[in-house]
């Protein structure tokens, strides 16, 4: 996924939700994208992978960030 995708989306919605449970390799570009589009718009981060959880705690992002266990729980919210 990159800005120009998330561009589109949001043409059509007013936020996005990230399922992350299937994500197994995050670095710094995959954490600049989640923080850039949490600037733009409403972003939820959906059962997160162990590997997610662990980057955004350890940059303190999970303090911010809308995180949330099951995208069905981050579709009602």
């Amino acid at each position: 996924m990159d800005l120009s995708q998330i561009d589109t989306a949001l043409a059509d919605h007013t936020g996005v939700i990230l399922d992350a449970s299937g994500i197994t390799f995050a670095d710094f570009m995959f954490l600049r994208l989640l923080l850039t589009t949490h600037q733009r718009t409403d972003l939820r981060i959906a059962a997160p992978s162990e590997t997610i959880e662990r980057l955004l705690a350890v940059v303190g992002a999970d303090a911010f960030l809308r995180i949330y266990p099951t995208v069905d729980q981050a579709k009602n919210t």
